[in-house]
């Protein structure tokens, strides 16, 4: 029990005392939170994904977590949307719907979690989910942001192109691929530029909490949060089982479906005019 406090003085408490910080500056100072997603989009996430990619080892025997991860993300999207229609949510709401219901916060949150669980093979398992977590779910999620924003399809494939953290997390593929060392004046601007990424997604977080408001949209953002936390794992063990995963890589599988929504969500409502503030109060 000791134990636990300890966890929870010493761990949790400086992540809500960020939030706490970021809060008090959204209340008092007012900053333009979109100034913050368009950073982290456009340079932080990029170098983080990046660097979490090209310092990754791929393990051919855990192609099955990787299937899981995709198709978590695919199954989720698909059941964001048809609930969201059940719900009769409005185009920008339905966006940010699928996305909280979609991104998984599988990196800072799920990656540490199963370490502390299951020690380094659980960690291993964890950046494979992780590593194609990025790809699938930033693409899909870029998509939903611009949909929501009621942009055309034209508009919505220029900004999954545009956008540098799926080209960043394919470039460190090639370095994996390719097992070319990163130039070592690029690999510490790129350090910089990534120890930024999880400290401005809280940030983030914090200054949209200062402006959320769940009254009139209680039903949207507990089913939301609900899709996320309860029934995306029941899927992932659903699958987990269909492709013969036992042990450690089948609860990984699932514990990393049931992390809760990604920071990233609100960086994409925000930055492509989809509903940030749903998104922050499912988050």
């Amino acid at each position: 029990m000791a134990e636990i406090f300890d966890i929870l003085f010493n761990v949790v408490s400086p992540i809500f005392l960020v939030f706490g910080f970021a809060i008090l500056v959204g209340r008092t100072v007012n900053p333009d939170p979109r100034a913050v997603s368009s950073l982290l989009i456009y340079l932080f996430l990029p170098a983080l994904a990046f660097r979490g990619m090209a310092n990754v080892a791929l393990d051919p025997n855990l192609a099955g977590i990787a299937i899981v991860s995709a198709l978590i993300h695919i199954i989720m999207a698909m059941l964001g949307y048809a609930v969201a229609r059940w719900l009769r949510l409005d185009a920008r709401t339905t966006g940010a719907f699928v996305l909280s219901v979609m991104l998984i916060n599988a990196a800072n949150y799920g990656i540490p979690f199963n370490q502390f669980a299951f020690g380094l093979e659980g960690e291993q398992n964890a950046i494979v989910f992780w590593v194609v977590s990025v790809v699938v779910g930033n693409i899909a999620g870029v998509f939903f942001a611009s949909q929501g924003s009621g942009g055309s399809l034209r508009q919505t494939i220029k900004n999954v192109l545009l956008v540098p953290i799926t080209h960043s997390t394919l470039l460190g593929f090639f370095f994996i691929f390719s097992q070319w060392d990163v130039p070592l004046p690029l690999e510490r601007s790129i350090d910089i530029l990534a120890n930024a990424g999880i400290p401005g997604m809280m940030t983030l977080l914090g200054l949209q909490l200062a402006r959320a408001r769940l009254r009139g949209r209680l039903v949207p953002i507990f089913t939301a949060a609900g899709l996320r936390l309860l029934i995306a794992p029941l899927i992932a063990f659903g699958l987990s089982l269909a492709l013969g995963m036992e042990g450690i890589t089948l609860n990984v599988a699932v514990l990393e479906s049931a992390m809760p929504t990604a920071v990233v969500a609100t960086a994409f409502a925000l930055q492509f005019g989809s509903d940030s503030e749903f998104t922050t109060s499912v988050t």
